[in-house]
């Protein structure tokens, strides 16, 4: 196999490696969330007095998920992940408080403040339930959710959730576990 990519090792040399082919595995070609015009799908929404930013995408009567992004994260963290999903799922993908182009809050910064933001877009956009998958802080975010509004939640999947430990799993959320569904891949019925 003709070597095609260099990288630093850890002592600072430069070598070839060689690419591995997984069938199946990643972006072929342009990637499509580089050929959509995002302002299309952009919203802006008050809850709780402040404004959320968010994105939309999907077919409006498809099953709603919604995307929660990280620490420090926007929703374009979503951004390979939103167009592809949205074939199946009404995607809505918010900037959380403090994030992106979504205002602080009026209240200080909380999980319970988050959750109760998710369930507020998701009462703006009259979702009675709806899929949850978090990545990291926004794993976080997601069980929040599930546990202060258990039935605005469908299913969960969580992306290498932050702050969650097998150890000291609170009552609340050894008794969420019906709901909650680690899953790698596409949301299954």
């Amino acid at each position: 196999m003709e070597s095609n990519t260099t990288t630093i090792s850890p002592n600072g040399a430069s070598g070839d490696v060689d690419l591995i082919d997984v069938p199946g595995y990643g972006a072929r070609g342009r990637s499509e969330w580089m050929d959509i015009d995002w302002r299309q799908h952009r919203r802006v929404t008050s809850i709780a007095g402040r404004d959320v930013n968010f994105v939309e995408m999907g077919d409006p009567e498809a099953p709603p998920l919604v995307m929660i992004h990280g620490l420090a994260g926007c929703w374009q963290n979503w951004l390979e992940n939103i167009p592809v999903m949205a074939r199946d799922f009404r995607v809505i993908a918010p900037d959380l408080p403090g994030f992106g182009l979504s205002e602080l809050p009026a209240e200080s910064i909380s999980l319970p403040g988050y959750a109760r933001t998710i369930a507020g877009l998701l009462d703006v956009l009259e979702i009675d339930r709806a899929h949850l998958i978090g990545n990291s802080m926004g794993g976080q975010t997601a069980v929040q959710t599930s546990i202060d509004f258990p039935d605005r939640t469908a299913r969960m999947i969580l992306v290498s959730p932050a702050g969650l430990a097998t150890s000291s799993t609170p009552k609340s959320l050894g008794a969420l576990a019906g709901a909650v569904t680690f899953a790698i891949g596409k949301l299954a019925g």
